[in-house]
């Protein structure tokens, strides 16, 4: 095993999104103006940083899989991004969302994605935490479901995360992404870290904190994988109000999280 571990790196990933590009200062500002205080409570997602629930309808899942063997991906549709969001944002995921951030939120950036069976490995395929500012969340709507080892997200839990973080391994270089992180936690005399591999059923909508949960893909073997996915930041205002005015959520390409006008240094 070849790995070089590079302590404290999320302190620089930190400065650099937070400081530097101003979330963190866009999130006091969404936290001091947030109107909706009294319905905030001790949620799943904040307490763990993933939830999973159902969402979509089998119908409705067949009906996204046509329209992804047709082309949804190929080509950015902002106005059908949001559209989805409508329907994966409910009052419940409302509550998780805004009890997370203890302010409004707006989808940053979003798309559409296909993994083909048993394609070529990428860095996604390492275990990873996504670097970004330290408060964001990723949604991922399934329209497939999850396969015996394949066509899924493994996670860790936040201890394990914490841990790996601290030693160094969180925010490596991509090439010493590692496929499985056991002989790293015994090479450190440390306890091997958790791994949470949810049952995922099509139409299932997952939202976790991407940067302070490890997670990896894992491709799938039988069919394609078809996902819909969405970065949500804090907001003063909306979400909906923020995608009425015509510009959020962007497309996943090209830079994840530009710096904030009126915010970063």
């Amino acid at each position: 095993m070849e790995i070089k571990l590079t302590p404290q790196a999320y302190k620089s990933v930190e400065q650099e999104y937070d400081i530097d590009r101003g979330y963190s200062a866009q999130h006091q500002s969404a936290r001091a103006n947030f109107q909706r205080s009294s319905v905030l409570s001790d949620t799943e997602l904040k307490q763990n940083g993933l939830i999973k629930r159902p969402c979509f309808t089998a119908p409705e899942c067949a009906d996204l899989c046509e329209k992804f063997k047709n082309g949804l991906a190929d080509e950015f549709d902002r106005d059908y991004a949001v559209e989805l969001l409508e329907r994966i944002i409910t009052p419940e995921i409302d509550r998780e969302i805004i009890s997370y951030f203890e302010s409004e939120y707006a989808p940053i950036k979003s798309g559409f994605l296909v993994a083909q069976p048993n394609e070529e490995l990428d860095v996604s395929d390492g275990w990873h935490c996504d670097a970004g500012p330290a408060k964001f969340l990723r949604i991922m709507v399934y329209f497939t479901g999850s396969e015996d080892g394949g066509a899924n997200t493994l996670f860790c839990d936040r201890g394990s995360t914490d841990r790996l973080k601290e030693v160094g391994y969180v925010f490596c270089e991509l090439r010493y992404r590692m496929l499985d992180l056991d002989p790293l936690t015994d090479a450190l005399d440390m306890e091997r870290a958790t791994i949470i591999e949810l049952d995922i059923q099509p139409g299932d909508v997952i939202l976790f904190a991407a940067s302070s949960i490890l997670h990896r893909r894992l491709v799938p073997k039988q069919a394609p994988r078809y996902v819909f996915t969405a970065t949500l930041i804090p907001s003063m205002l909306s979400w909906r109000e923020v995608t009425a005015a015509g510009h959020l959520p962007m497309s996943l390409e090209p830079e994840s999280f530009p710096p904030l006008p009126g915010y970063a240094k």
